[in-house]
């Protein structure tokens, strides 16, 4: 990823894009769309992709806060009507 995302991503997707993830100490499914810097945005995309045991496992931190895969916690959330949902499911 860090190789082939645009070096200004984060703005370019902020507000437009939400990634679900998982928190890890309570289970709570937490959706998250701004991002400040590219960073910001990538340590985002590595949560959203970590599930336990076959990515590793110690989850990745995202503010400080370890998360996984959303789909443990929310496997299709849903924004509103108008919104286009992407599920590998």
């Amino acid at each position: 990823m860090e190789k082939h995302l645009p070096l200004d991503a984060h703005k370019i997707v902020s507000g437009r894009l939400h990634i679900s993830l998982t928190r890890v100490y309570d289970g709570k499914n937490i959706i998250v769309s701004e991002f400040a810097t590219r960073e910001d945005l990538l340590q985002a995309l590595l949560a959203t992709c970590f599930v336990p045991v076959f990515s590793g496992m110690l989850p990745p931190r995202f503010h400080g806060i370890r998360y996984m895969d959303g789909g443990f916690s929310d496997n299709l959330p849903v924004l509103d009507e108008n919104t286009i949902t992407v599920s590998p499911f």
